[in-house]
C-alpha cells in the first residue's frame, strides 16, 4: 500500500507503469524500466517518491552516478546486492563462500598488477611476461579477467539461492555513457554494467532494474528487455495540484508560478520550497505575486539548487564546490596549491563533470550565478576566513614562480581581484596604476580584462574607489572610440566626486570629459576644460594645472 505524506504531483501514467513493474508475483517480459528526460525535469524527484512510497517491504539498492555522489565499481554494486539479500538464511553461506574466493582473487590480482606496473616503470614498455608464462598480458586484460572471474562466481552464488524481490535503481546513468561519462576500468562501463544486470535478471526472475538519466539508454541487448518512458514538462493541472498540496491557494500566485517555471519540474519544486520558506523567513505575511516572482528569479532558487547539489555530493567533492567558486578560472593545480592541499586528481575529474562547470581553454569556470552565491554566502557567514582564503590566492598568483607554472598572464592580472576581495593593503592602488599603464601603452584588451573582473566585487568599494573605477572604464571606452559610453562613466564618476566633495578628483574628471567632447568636435569641451582649470587653480595644484592648461589651449584654439 502506498505510504507517503509528502506532496507530489500525480504523474499517473509513470506511477501506473512502476506499479506494474514491481508486481513481483507476475512474470514480466521486460525486467528493466528506463525513466529519462532533460535535466531538472523531475527524474530524481519521481524516484525519491517511488522509493519512499512503494518500497518499504522490498529489498532494493539505489546508486546515483551523479558526478559528486561517489565512484562505484562493480564490486561496490555486488556488495550492495549482497547486503540487501543476506538476511535470507539460505543466502548467507553462499555469499560467504563467494566473498572468500573474491578476496583471494583480488589479492592475487593486486600482486600481479603491482608487478606489472613496477616492470613497466622500469622498462618503459606496455606489456611484460607474468611468471614463467610466455604470454604478454596487459594491465587491462588482467583487470578484465579478474572482473570476469568475480562476476561469474557471483552469478553462481545467486543461482544457488532462492532470493525474493530485488529492485536495483541506478540514477544519473548518463554519466557512464562513453561520449559523456567518467572513465571506468573498461571503455564502455555502461555497456558492461547493462549486460551484468541482464544476467542477474536472467538468474533471478524476481529482480528488476530501474534506470534513470537524461538520455534514452541505447544498447541492442537492452531493447527487448526494457520499457522506456520519457518524462516531459508538467501540465498546468499537475502544477496546480502540487502547489495546492503545499497550501498555496491564491490563483494569481499559482498562475505566476506556472508562468515562471513553465512546468519545469525542478523549478516547480523550488518554487514550492521558496513559498514555504518565505512565509517564515522573508516576511510576516505571505508574499505578493510580484514579490514572490522577484524572489524566485533573483534570490533563493540558486540557493536551493546549491543546497541540492551539496546534499548529494560526497566529502571529497564538497570542498571543491565551496572553494572553486572563489576563482574566476581554476585548474587542478591551482586548487591543490592554494585552498585544497589534499585534493586528489580522481576527485577533481569527477567534479568537473558537473553541469555548472564549463571549460575555457585549459581552465575551468564556475557557473556565474552559483559562483556569486557561493562567495556571497561564505563572505556573509565567515568574513575573516573568506578574506584570508582570498589573500592566499592573491599571494599565489602574485608569485612569479606560480605565474610561470600556470603559464597564463591572465591569472597574473587577476591577482588584483583576489587581493581586493581579501582586503590586502595597497592592492586597489596597484590595480588602479595597472589600469592606467595599460591605457597609456594601448594594451586595451588587458585593460578590459582587469576592469571586467572588478565588476563582480563593486560592493566592496568605497564611494571614492567606485568613482575611480568609473573613470578607468571611461578611459577603456575611449580606447574603443565609444564616446557615449565613455561620457556615461565619466559622468557617474563626477557625480560621486560631487557627493563626497572631492574637488581634485572632479578636476581630473572634468578634464577627461572635455577630452572626449574635443575628440568628437563638440564645443561642450570648452565648459568642462575651463572648469578643470578653475578647480586646479583654486587648489594650487601646479602639476595638474599645467596638464589642464595645455589641453585648454588646444580646445580654445580649435573652437574659438
Amino acid at each position: 500500500m502506498p505510504q507517503n505524506t509528502k506532496p507530489f504531483v500525480d504523474r499517473k501514467e509513470a506511477i501506473d507503469l512502476f506499479e506494474r513493474f514491481i508486481d513481483f508475483e507476475k512474470p514480466i517480459k521486460k525486467p528493466f524500466l528506463n525513466f529519462y528526460g532533460m535535466s531538472g525535469i523531475g527524474k530524481s524527484f519521481l524516484i525519491d517518491y517511488l522509493t519512499e512510497t512503494y518500497l518499504h517491504n522490498i529489498a532494493f539498492i539505489h546508486i546515483s552516478f551523479e558526478p559528486g555522489a561517489g565512484d562505484y565499481d562493480y564490486n561496490f554494486i555486488i556488495n550492495q546486492i549482497i547486503r540487501v539479500l543476506r538476511p535470507k538464511t539460505d543466502a548467507a553461506e553462499s555469499f560467504r563462500q563467494f566473498k572468500e574466493k573474491r578476496d583471494q582473487w583480488l589479492d592475487e590480482s593486486k600482486k600481479q598488477i603491482n608487478r606489472i606496473e613496477n616492470t613497466i616503470l622500469a622498462s618503459g614498455g606496455s606489456t611484460i611476461d607474468i611468471g614463467t608464462s610466455s604470454q604478454n598480458v596487459t594491465l587491462e586484460k588482467l583487470r578484465t579477467e579478474t572482473r570476469h572471474r568475480i562476476t561469474q562466481a557471483f552469478f553462481d552464488a545467486l543461482d544457488k539461492i532462492a532470493p525474493g524481490p530485488l529492485l536495483i535503481i541506478l540514477d544519473a546513468i548518463e554519466n557512464l555513457l562513453p561520449e559523456t561519462g567518467i572513465e571506468k576500468e573498461t571503455p564502455d562501463y555502461a555497456g558492461w554494467l547493462i549486460n551484468f544486470l541482464l544476467q542477474i535478471a536472467d538468474i533471478m526472475p524476481t529482480a528488476r532494474v530501474m534506470l534513470s538519466g537524461r538520455n534514452h539508454i541505447r544498447y541492442d541487448s537492452l531493447n527487448t528487455k526494457c520499457n522506456f518512458w520519457e518524462l516531459l514538462h508538467l501540465p498546468s493541472d499537475d502544477v496546480v495540484d502540487y502547489l495546492q498540496q503545499l497550501g498555496i491557494k491564491d490563483e494569481d500566485l499559482i498562475s505566476a508560478i506556472y508562468g515562471i517555471t513553465n512546468g519545469y519540474s525542478l523549478s516547480v519544486a523550488m518554487a514550492g520550497e521558496l513559498w514555504i520558506e518565505s512565509k517564515g523567513s522573508l516576511c510576516e505575511e505571505d508574499l505578493t505575486t510580484e514579490e514572490f516572482t522577484h524572489a524566485y528569479n533573483n534570490k533563493l532558487v540558486p540557493e536551493l539548487l546549491m543546497r541540492r547539489i551539496m546534499d548529494r555530493a560526497d566529502d571529497h567533492i564538497k570542498p571543491m564546490i565551496k572553494y572553486a567558486g572563489f576563482f574566476r578560472y581554476f585548474t587542478y593545480q591551482v586548487l591543490k596549491e592554494t585552498l585544497i592541499p589534499d585534493l586528489r586528481e580522481e576527485d577533481f575529474q569527477r567534479f568537473i563533470k558537473y553541469s555548472f562547470i564549463s571549460k575555457t581553454g585549459r581552465h575551468y569556470q564556475y557557473h556565474a550565478e552559483l559562483r556569486r552565491l557561493v562567495t556571497g554566502n561564505y563572505l556573509e557567514q565567515d568574513s575573516k576566513n573568506f578574506r584570508r582564503d582570498h589573500e592566499t590566492i592573491y599571494q599565489y598568483f602574485n608569485n612569479q614562480e606560480s605565474i610561470e607554472k600556470d603559464n597564463d598572464r591572465r591569472n597574473h592580472d587577476e591577482q588584483f581581484y583576489y587581493g581586493i576581495y581579501g582586503q590586502v593593503e595597497g592592492v586597489f592602488e596597484e590595480w588602479e596604476n595597472t589600469c592606467y599603464r595599460y591605457y597609456n601603452t594601448w594594451q586595451t584588451e588587458n585593460l578590459k580584462l582587469i576592469l571586467d573582473m572588478i565588476d563582480e566585487i563593486q560592493q566592496l568599494f568605497s564611494d571614492k574607489q567606485k568613482s575611480d573605477i568609473y573613470s578607468a572604464k571611461g578611459k577603456l571606452f575611449e580606447r574603443y572610440y565609444e564616446w557615449d559610453k565613455a561620457l556615461e562613466h565619466y559622468f557617474k564618476s563626477e557625480q560621486i566626486l560631487i557627493d563626497v566633495g572631492d574637488k581634485a578628483g572632479r578636476g581630473y574628471t572634468s578634464l577627461n570629459i572635455a577630452t572626449v567632447y574635443y575628440r568628437q568636435n563638440d564645443k561642450t569641451a570648452i565648459r568642462y576644460i575651463d572648469r578643470s582649470v578653475a578647480i586646479f587653480t583654486k587648489l594650487g595644484a601646479s602639476h595638474e594645472l599645467e596638464i589642464a592648461e595645455q589641453r585648454q589651449n588646444d580646445i580654445h584654439k580649435k573652437f574659438d
